[in-house]
């Protein structure tokens, strides 16, 4: 399957002109919850040709392909620099994959520990905060399991970011050392996914409350949080590097 993944990534760069710097995988895989059925959310960042970069012309900096079981979606280089800057979430969990089809290692390795070291927590975790509740509100509404697993997910990741654990986003080993999510219900609640089944053995009221309870109660902590900011000088270096320009 790798394989397939590479040719797809190789013909994206020569239909679109680029250079693919780093490939990984999102969501469930990304996650170590993935079943036979789950799609491949491939996600990338890429550089274009130096005259993109130089047009007065509004150009597009994303590349986004659906097809069947393949969701790939890609950003210019210059895109997730810009939100590196911001902190953005989804580049967060795209830098913390465990899964990597490709990757230009120097570029990798800077953005990385960018993205580890001075991402900031406060936004992260109100990012995440959000996020479960939403999603738990959407489960109350709708009663779908995606809801449901989302708000617990979303949950250990403000966990981790207020308990200062190793960050990771393999649902798996965020439970290892979780005290408000119970690993079976996470089982639980994904094998009755994956049946379409309801969880009627299982109390999702309980969980919502301990998720609730989690969240009221880390209000103080989660404002103490750092607020830092990349350096916008290392992102810049990072993007003249790339275009090998020199700063």
């Amino acid at each position: 399957m790798k394989l397939s993944i590479l040719k797809q990534l190789s013909q994206i760069e020569k239909e679109k002109q680029i250079k693919i710097l780093y490939a990984c995988e999102a969501g469930s895989r990304a996650y170590n919850v993935a079943t036979t059925e789950s799609d491949f959310d491939i996600r990338f960042i890429y550089v274009s040709p130096l005259p993109f970069y130089l047009s007065l012309s509004t150009i597009n900096d994303t590349i986004s392909i659906q097809e069947d079981k393949w969701d790939i979606h890609g950003w210019d280089l210059k895109k997730a620099l810009t939100l590196a800057q911001k902190s953005n979430p989804s580049l967060f969990e795209w830098m913390l994959s465990p899964v990597h089809y490709t990757k230009e290692v120097a570029f990798y390795e800077k953005l990385h520990d960018i993205v580890k070291r001075n991402f900031s927590k406060k936004t992260l975790v109100a990012h995440y905060s959000n996020m479960a509740k939403r999603n738990l509100a959407s489960y109350h509404e709708h009663r779908k399991l995606s809801f449901l697993f989302h708000g617990l997910r979303a949950t250990l990741m403000v966990e981790q970011l207020v308990m200062g654990y190793s960050l990771s986003i393999d649902v798996v080993s965020l439970l290892e050392v979780s005290s408000v999510i119970d690993k079976q219900d996470i089982i639980s609640v994904l094998a009755a996914k994956k049946e379409k089944a309801e969880l009627e053995h299982i109390n999702s009221d309980r969980m919502i409350a301990r998720v609730v309870d989690f969240l009221a109660t880390t209000e103080k902590e989660m404002s103490q949080l750092s607020n830092t900011k990349p350096n916008i000088d290392l992102l810049q270096e990072l993007f003249y590097q790339q275009l090998g320009i020199k700063g």
